[in-house]
């Protein structure tokens, strides 16, 4: 019975004793009303939006870079990047910003944000957006 405990122990010390020195960081998935906060009140916040370029001509966030999540290019693009300054990420809805985010988190970026809804939620809550 003492071995039972004991190694239980050694268990639940290791699982969360390790748990807060993890690296990986997680993902903030923000409402549209989060995410203006953000765009206004952030100081080195890089804006990214992932959708392609004929997309992004049609309106985008200012100050938004593009950096297509189709393109061969995608991860070399966002390793140009500073991980270590906040990230928001958007898309159309939703999906595509997801998935970014998650390559992101992978590359070893320490805040990601990522606007729930996309551009769509954006211009539906009456926000502006540039050409």
């Amino acid at each position: 019975m003492r071995r039972i405990i004991v190694l239980v122990s050694v268990i639940l010390i290791s699982f969360f004793g390790c748990k807060g020195l993890s690296t990986q960081k997680d993902i903030a998935n923000v409402p549209v009303s989060s995410a203006i906060e953000l765009v206004d009140n952030t100081s080195k916040l890089q804006l990214i939006d992932v959708r392609t370029p004929e997309e992004y001509q049609a309106g985008h966030l200012e100050g938004a870079a593009n950096i297509d999540f189709f393109s061969d290019s995608f991860r070399a693009e966002i390793e140009k990047l500073d991980k270590h300054k906040p990230v928001l990420v958007y898309c159309k809805s939703g999906g595509r910003s997801s998935k970014s985010a998650a390559i992101f988190k992978e590359l070893g970026f320490t805040k990601i944000y990522n606007m729930e809804g996309g551009i769509t939620s954006w211009n539906e809550a009456g926000y502006k957006t540039v050409k």
